[in-house]
């Protein structure tokens, strides 16, 4: 399944006479960054594609969010640009999908109106300053493009994440348990998908799982950045993929390493769809100094504050405050990751956008919050009787903010 442009005529005029929930329409905007957002309402069906992609020479590079309902199931799928499904899920939630909707429609509003008038620059610039909508168009549909059905097609979209989901425990049944030449061919799609997924990082043949180097002296152009990544690919201490060590068991096809070595470069799923031009907005970062930023300055620094700045956070396996944290994410104190979020908005750009959504929406990276708690830290011989209590800091779970 793969995107094409904007087709059709645009009736924006039409559509201004009645509200845009009651029609069957494609929203597309474009921002000038090069983020693409299109909206689809068609019968019961909304979707929702957020797409960033660069271009190396002649290969188009990046990946592709959609976001589909019919009011009763959700499901999120990431495609590569080459239309490759590579991790998804579905859900039945009431308050996401609520949540969805309602940011569908207040932007699909907005888009209809900047459609409408965009002979009037007064309002155009008002409505770029405010939705980062530097062009966009809407359109009513009388059928659904044949390049998009898929998409709206939630059956059909959960079918093929369950099919993925199933092909990820083969693997790693055939991976230990597998004849050699079921073992091999795990390996080669392991292999493959990896490669697959280090699309996003331009210039590098180490940043991300696996590496494209065919030497370890071979680096990408920008050979810092390769370093840093080639000196983490090198950790001692890790578990790759589908494998048990040291007691635990890594049901992921990407290669677990240990804290120490993470401090340099983190691998987990922010990290793998790290967003072109950024340097710290993923797990771990690979910025040289403090001071140095991507492309993407404005999103760079929010994920820098982020990283660097939250004074409480509970690492990777680790507890601290009373919760250990199972995951390979840091978690943060929910006042880190709503400034955070707060910052992201505010900058308003396609990378910051993706960011967000990534962050908050896919991977719905937990926070916690501390609470004071009386606890006994002293008991009598028998147990039965508390003799010294002490007032101590406990940390609480909560869910992430949607974006």
């Amino acid at each position: 399944m793969k995107q094409s442009g904007v087709w059709a005529v645009m009736v924006a005029a039409a559509v201004l006479a009645a509200p845009a929930a009651a029609n069957n329409f494609l929203a597309v905007d474009f921002l000038g960054d090069g983020e693409r957002e299109t909206r689809i309402h068609f019968d019961r069906v909304h979707a929702k594609e957020t797409a960033m992609e660069t271009v190396d020479g002649n290969v188009t590079r990046g990946l592709h969010l959609w976001q589909v309902t019919d009011g009763r199931h959700f499901i999120q799928s990431i495609f590569t640009a080459q239309g490759e499904l590579k991790d998804c899920e579905y859900i039945r939630r009431k308050d996401v999908i609520g949540s969805f909707l309602e940011s569908f429609d207040n932007d699909v509003e907005r888009a209809r109106l900047l459609a409408a008038d965009q002979e009037s620059d007064s309002q155009d610039e008002q409505l770029d300053a405010q939705n980062r909508m530097t062009n966009a168009t809407f359109t009513l549909l009388e059928s659904v493009p044949e390049e998009l059905a898929g998409y709206l097609d939630y059956k059909q979209m959960k079918r093929i994440c369950k099919e993925q989901h199933k092909m990820i425990r083969k693997v790693a049944h055939k991976k230990h348990h597998g004849n050699a030449k079921e073992k091999a061919d795990a390996e080669a799609y392991i292999t493959r998908t990896k490669r697959d997924l280090q699309l996003i990082y331009p210039g590098t043949k180490w940043c991300g799982d696996g590496t494209l180097a065919q030497s370890r002296s071979m680096m990408g152009g920008l050979h810092t950045v390769d370093r840093c990544c080639r000196s983490h690919d090198y950790c001692p201490y890790a578990i790759p993929g589908l494998t048990e060590k040291y007691g635990l068991f890594n049901f992921r096809l990407f290669t677990m390493s240990h804290c120490i070595c993470d401090r340099r470069h983190r691998r987990d799923l922010l990290d793998v769809f790290r967003v072109p031009g950024t340097k710290w907005c993923g797990k771990g970062y690979t910025a040289t100094t403090y001071s140095t930023l991507g492309g993407y300055a404005g999103a760079d620094r929010c994920c820098r504050h982020h990283d660097k700045k939250c004074p409480y956070w509970i690492g990777s396996l680790e507890e601290k405050y009373g919760l250990f944290n199972w995951g390979i994410s840091t978690l943060n104190h929910c006042a880190c990751d709503e400034r955070f979020h707060t910052c992201l908005k505010m900058t308003g750009s396609g990378a910051a956008n993706m960011v967000g959504k990534i962050f908050f929406n896919i991977v719905r990276t937990k926070c916690f919050v501390l609470k004071k708690r009386t606890e006994c830290v002293k008991s009598s011989w028998w147990g039965n009787e508390c003799e010294e209590k002490r007032i101590v800091k406990r940390a609480a779970l909560k869910e992430a903010l949607p974006y």
